[in-house]
């Protein structure tokens, strides 16, 4: 529920149906040194979608169909130096 601009309220019903989401990315890493480097990926979504909106408050209706995401993305890494896992064991005698 909420305001509605030039007075009154709404209140939002939604029925999702089923929906059907392909999606897929592409990218690339590039070294910058040792321990550093740089990821570029490009990613698409396509929804297959079929909702439908309702207003209780007014009773008007709409539908959300079909939709596509795209997006960029850019990360930097930084990869830390492991311990060595070998470990030497000692033995003495008193």
């Amino acid at each position: 529920m909420g305001p509605v601009e030039g007075g009154g309220t709404f209140d939002i019903e939604t029925n999702t149906d089923t929906e059907l989401i392909v999606l897929g990315s592409r990218g690339a890493i590039q070294r910058l040194g040792e321990n550093w480097s740089i990821r570029y990926t490009a990613t698409a979504e396509l929804h297959d979608a079929d909702w439908k909106v309702r207003d209780r408050m007014s009773g008007n209706t709409g539908s959300i169909s079909d939709y596509n995401i795209y997006g960029i993305r850019v990360g930097m890494t930084y990869r830390f130096e492991q311990a060595s896992a070998r470990c030497r064991f000692t033995r003495s005698r008193i």
